[in-house]
């Protein structure tokens, strides 16, 4: 299909998208005082609706986590969708039309949800490993590691999410340390690493990632980072913020770097060269000077 007609393509299905969304306004309405709604100072209540009943459902819809807006999480609008679905005598919220909502609310959150409960999946495969006999190889240098559960939860990760979108590509760490070809095409695609921190893991050092980023049209969709020791499931999704463990996460206020910590590291390289940047660009950062630099 070439790049007109695709977009041709493209328009239909959201003008139709657009149709649906308009015919589950009503019930999307008749549903806002079922779901709990966090206030800005983290209240919880139904929100006050005035205006126009059109305008009231687009809030709704907003706050539901679609395109004007962040609010709830699609997957906790579901359920209460599904909630009120199920108490309906009626009928007249099928579980098609629960699913139309969810999917035009945001529709890669099927994916995200798939990359959150495959990141705890490989984080059981972690701590588990993370206690026996490692096999150890090295990669591009001697600081370059490469474990044997590397490689198992790549192919776990590769394998599950194949047989769940077929369709989709991938971008694996160790896949490409291998000699695979990384290439990101519009397509979607997962990009993985496995273990992320190595390093600290051979050393049984307790700051080891699952992480798992998500790309549509060459662009990052969201991200799931799971810190498998400590148990904080970070997650960030394109427009919606970020959060661990269903906290939405805040940067600093601050803006004067003097006042600041900062974090850097040495990276795997040891070529003499890039070790005399890296120790010239920490000198810069520690002769400004900054609160502190982390390493």
């Amino acid at each position: 299909m070439n790049q007109k007609a695709s977009f041709l393509s493209f328009s239909k299905f959201l003008k139709k998208a657009q149709a649906a969304e308009r015919k589950l306004e009503p019930e999307v309405m008749k549903l806002k005082s079922t779901i709990p709604r966090p206030g800005l100072r983290g209240e919880v209540g139904p929100e006050p609706h005035t205006g126009a009943p059109g305008a009231a459902a687009r809030r709704s819809h907003a706050h539901m986590g679609g395109a004007a807006g962040v609010g709830l999480p699609v997957a906790e609008t579901s359920r209460a969708l599904r909630k009120n679905s199920a108490a309906d005598p009626a009928g007249q919220l099928s579980e098609s039309r629960v699913l139309q909502v969810e999917k035009m609310a945001d529709p890669w959150q099927e994916c995200m949800d798939y990359a959150v409960t495959l990141a705890r999946q490989a984080g059981e495969v972690v701590r588990e490993a993370i206690k026996g006999e490692m096999n150890v190889m090295i990669k591009s240098s001697p600081a370059d590691l490469v474990t044997a559960t590397d490689q198992k939860i790549e192919k776990m990760l590769i394998s599950s999410i194949k047989e769940k979108y077929p369709s989709h590509s991938f971008i694996g760490e160790e896949s490409v340390a291998a000699g695979e070809k990384s290439v990101l095409t519009d397509s979607p695609t997962w990009i993985i690493d496995p273990i992320d921190g190595t390093t600290n893991f051979v050393h049984r050092f307790p700051f080891v990632a699952v992480s798992i980023g998500f790309t549509v049209n060459k662009k990052m969709e969201f991200g799931v980072v799971y810190s498998c020791l400590e148990d904080k499931m970070y997650t960030g999704r394109k427009g919606k913020g970020a959060f661990c463990n269903g906290q939405k996460l805040q940067v600093s206020q601050q803006e004067d770097i003097t006042k600041s910590l900062l974090v850097t590291e040495f990276g795997s390289s040891r070529t003499p060269e890039t070790v005399r940047i890296v120790l010239s660009n920490l000198e810069k950062l520690l002769c400004i000077p900054i609160h502190g630099c982390i390493i």
